[in-house]
């Protein structure tokens, strides 16, 4: 089976388990991967961290983002270009109330109202995805829009990808062009593969 084909039958697979699971479910995993947050050694000190708002079953971000700005860290979201393919930009925010929905029904940042960032500053990015394995690869969405992003950022930027424990596969087919991440948690463990402080 090629890459291609692989890559498919693996992300409707976890498509079709997270359209499958309960909203208690849902609850208890967000809350379990907020506790790891909540205790990781990065997020002693106040930090510039990117996120993402979850969407379609992805592991619910909405008490992560609010835990991460009730610290005080200086909290940015993505705003997917309308313009250029493949695009996004973050933007910081102090909460959900002004953000507006995208042409794919996901809450972002408005460009007229909120502050746009530096990429290069960012301390710490939460990252959405479809699958990992335990060597830090991952399988997005087929858009290529984090990719292209994590080739931009600072080295020291520590990159996690956030997700169920469903999620992982023994090996996670990668192209020359697919970024690792530095750390992967999920409702059951935290997974360090790259150590940057």
């Amino acid at each position: 089976m090629d890459n291609k084909k692989l890559k498919q039958e693996q992300r409707a697979l976890i498509k079709n388990k997270r359209q499958a699971l309960n909203k208690g479910y849902i609850q208890q995993a967000a809350t379990a991967c907020m506790h790891f947050l909540s205790q990781h050694v990065l997020l002693k000190d106040k930090l510039n961290i990117a996120s993402y708002v979850s969407h379609k079953g992805e592991l619910d971000t909405y008490n992560i983002n609010n835990m991460l700005l009730a610290q005080g860290h200086n909290l940015s979201l993505p705003l997917i270009s309308t313009t250029t393919k493949g695009k996004m930009s973050f933007y910081q925010i102090n909460d959900y109330y002004l953000l507006k929905h995208n042409q794919y029904g996901i809450l972002e940042p408005d460009a007229l109202i909120h502050k746009k960032i530096d990429i290069g500053c960012l301390n710490v990015i939460l990252v959405p995805l479809i699958g990992f394995d335990k060597q830090g690869n991952r399988l997005g969405m087929g858009g290529g829009y984090y990719d292209r992003l994590l080739k931009k950022l600072s080295y020291n930027c520590v990159t996690i990808g956030l997700a169920y424990d469903f999620q992982e596969f023994d090996t996670i087919q990668y192209e020359r062009w697919d970024m690792p991440l530095d750390e992967i948690i999920t409702p059951c463990k935290h997974l360090k593969i790259t150590q940057k402080y």
